[in-house]
């Protein structure tokens, strides 16, 4: 009923806030806490997506809220900061993330070679676990910048010449 959504409202607000004091009284970490905050904001939008799936729209802000908090549970909660896996880990996830970017809108090739980088890195922290491994990523801008800049100038050459024309090819040899 289009009359009750205030309802909703209400409820999940006052859901996250019993949930936060929840969380505080059991001292959990900021990051336990954040993500839950996440958690909270998405409840409503997939309550709306539920209650009516022809709207598809709650999926978006539902899904981009709730994976970001469990991203943020994963990755701070279970994998601790600093060791070798959350590296390995955190790489890895970015490269999904500018994959699906790119299979996403197939013109922006800069992404694919983002997510290059970024599988480079998370390969590195297998063994070399540090932040400093995002310096692949910063190298594979550059060589993707390199690139573009040779190619531009590749087709600006091209353009400026233009095709041969007739009178300037050799002739052809007569057949025999």
């Amino acid at each position: 009923h289009r009359q009750r959504w205030w309802t909703l409202m209400v409820f999940s607000s006052l859901a996250a806030v019993a949930g936060r004091l929840g969380l505080t009284i059991l001292d959990s970490s900021r990051p336990t806490v954040a993500a839950f905050a996440l958690l909270a904001a998405a409840l409503p939008f997939w309550v709306t997506y539920m209650l009516d799936r022809q709207r598809r729209w709650p999926l978006l802000p539902a899904g981009a809220l709730s994976g970001v908090a469990v991203l943020m549970l994963t990755v701070f909660t279970l994998l601790q900061p600093g060791g070798g896996v959350f590296y390995v880990v955190l790489n890895a996830a970015l490269a999904a993330v500018f994959i699906a970017l790119w299979l996403t809108v197939r013109r922006l090739d800069w992404a694919l070679w983002l997510a290059a980088g970024f599988v480079l890195a998370a390969t590195i922290s297998i063994w070399f676990p540090s932040a400093a491994n995002w310096a692949l990523v910063a190298l594979t801008l550059g060589v993707y910048i390199v690139y573009k800049q040779i190619d531009a100038g590749q087709r600006r050459k091209a353009a400026v010449s233009g095709p041969p024309s007739p009178a300037r090819q050799p002739p052809a040899a007569s057949p025999a």
